[in-house]
């Protein structure tokens, strides 16, 4: 039955009897009841009408992304990552190979391919993820031929299709991997760095107190600083496309054909501050992986022509309802994240991972952060919906994926709550909207251990039923961090506008 369905029946059967319940039933309840009752009717003719049938089955091989062709897939993936691993330095090549050589199976991610048949009848291949509960059991259903280890993303692909193609390659069965689960690579990028801490705590409490003035050696912004930023990167090479995106030209890599696009004066610093770090070094595709490794948001932005287009613009619309009595359980959490995945599994679904923040981490749940090295989907390149703002020549748009307020909706798993009182409505969600968690202290540039903390501390409330869905007030209240946190973030944003907006100017 319908999940919907099942609530708004379950209501009424406990209300049937209550006078004052069925005095507040508005005609707008009523008309919903109506159509989940139709949808229901019309979802049983259906399935009457089919030659077998059979429980539906909702585990991981019910969504995941869609492709046209594995091969390619792997080989766009290898052409990029061949890349990232030329540009990673001695020590970062040595710790891949040493990945590669132990393999873990459990301290892992897994993907699985299958072959379906689209609504068009188009044969096409579906990579699902699969839950860690089931890795073991996995990995038994294949044989080592039919296994691909991504040293990089720490990822496993299986697909029995993956031994046709190696044994036309060589003529012989492949070796193999020799596993290791071991929690220590043995790469430990800070090394070294310890000292740091006395400045880095001075530092930030000159942050905190915006009157006291950063000391000036350390402050980049300020051109008497030891390494002021105007001099050590080429502002010139960041286009101030609109009033919110700045696109920069980056040096470009072989295996992408778009650029990245930032809407935040505190992105555009933090790349800024990054490519000069090592200069030389860094091409579009080095920098997406590093802002994509640490929830970054930003946008895979294809330069092309098309007429005027039409802005994708639909705000959230209120399509799981539930009334304000219901009792949250892990099934109605299991129930939104299992539409969570299917929206995912969209083309438009990988804009969710380079959306970062909480969005991006509730993304990376079910899918892959190789996902948003991929560029403009379908949607875009083809059909032509989607983010889009006018470049500086004439006909031509910077395109990129997007999200609809109801998408993000559905990702944070949001209900509409009837309270009784006619047609009043409230708003809750599993997960925080993205503009509170990003206002209320958790709004860092990149993912930080305190937002993973958080994170993995509600989802295991969550599973134990101790944590239900909270309105925006309630979320507002719940990540509200220490009024330091919030100053230091509040007065780099503005710091970084001001800097931007003197430095970079609109096109």
């Amino acid at each position: 039955m319908d999940m919907h369905a099942k609530d708004i029946e379950n209501s009424n059967d406990v209300n049937t009897n209550d006078a004052s319940d069925q005095a507040v039933l508005s005609k707008g309840l009523r008309e919903i009841v109506d159509a989940a009752r139709e949808r229901q009717r019309l979802e049983a003719s259906d399935a009457a009408s089919l030659p077998f049938q059979t429980m539906i089955n909702r585990d991981d091989s019910t969504s995941g992304d869609l492709c046209g062709d594995w091969q390619h897939f792997l080989d766009q993936r290898a052409a990029r990552q061949t890349e990232l691993i030329e540009h990673g330095g001695r020590n970062f090549r040595n710790w891949i190979k040493q990945r590669e050589e132990n393999p873990p199976r459990r301290n892992t991610n897994i993907f699985t391919w299958s072959r379906i048949v689209s609504s068009g009848g188009k044969e096409i291949f579906m990579r699902t993820r699969v839950e860690k509960r089931r890795h073991d059991n996995v990995f038994n259903e294949y044989t080592p031929a039919q296994c691909r280890y991504n040293a990089l993303e720490n990822e496993w692909d299986l697909f029995e299709e993956f031994a046709l193609e190696v044994k036309s390659k060589n003529g012989q069965d492949y070796a193999g991997y020799e596993h290791s689960d071991s929690e220590d690579d043995g790469f430990d990028p800070f090394e070294g760095y310890e000292h740091l801490y006395v400045l880095i705590h001075e530092f930030i409490s000159c942050l905190i107190d915006s009157s006291s003035g950063l000391p000036a050696p350390s402050d980049d912004l300020n051109t008497t600083s030891d390494q002021p930023l105007a001099t050590s990167f080429a502002l010139d090479t960041v286009e101030r496309i609109s009033e919110d995106l700045y696109v920069f030209k980056l040096p470009p890599s072989p295996s992408c054909k778009w650029v990245i696009g930032v809407d935040r004066p505190t992105t555009v610093l933090y790349i800024c501050r990054l490519v000069a770090s090592t200069p030389n070094t860094h091409m579009v595709l080095t920098i997406a992986y590093h802002l994509l490794e640490h929830h970054i948001p930003f946008r895979t932005l294809l330069l092309q022509a098309s007429s005027e287009p039409e802005q994708l613009n639909l705000p959230y619309a209120d399509n799981a309802n539930r009334f304000n009595k219901h009792q949250f359980t892990t099934a109605d959490f299991n129930s939104a994240m299992l539409e969570c995945r299917a929206l995912l599994g969209r083309p438009q679904g990988q804009a969710a991972i380079l959306r970062g923040g909480i969005v991006g981490r509730i993304a990376r749940e079910f899918g892959s952060k190789e996902s948003g090295l991929q560029g403009p989907s379908i949607e875009v390149t083809v059909h032509h919906l989607g983010y889009f703002v006018p470049s500086k020549h004439d006909g031509y748009f910077y395109w990129d994926d997007d999200l609809t307020g109801e998408e993000i909706a559905c990702l944070c798993g949001t209900y509409c709550l009837y309270t009784g009182r006619g047609e009043q409505t409230t708003t809750v969600s599993w997960f925080p909207p993205p503009d509170v968690w990003d206002k209320q202290g958790y709004g860092w540039p990149g993912w930080t251990e305190t937002n993973e903390e958080f994170f993995q501390q509600w989802i295991a409330d969550i599973r134990k039923g101790n944590a239900k869905p909270l309105s925006r007030q309630n979320w507002w209240r719940k990540v509200h961090s220490i009024k330091n946190t919030r100053s230091m973030l509040k007065n780099n944003r503005e710091r970084a506008k001001a800097y931007v907006e003197l430095n970079i100017h609109a096109m």
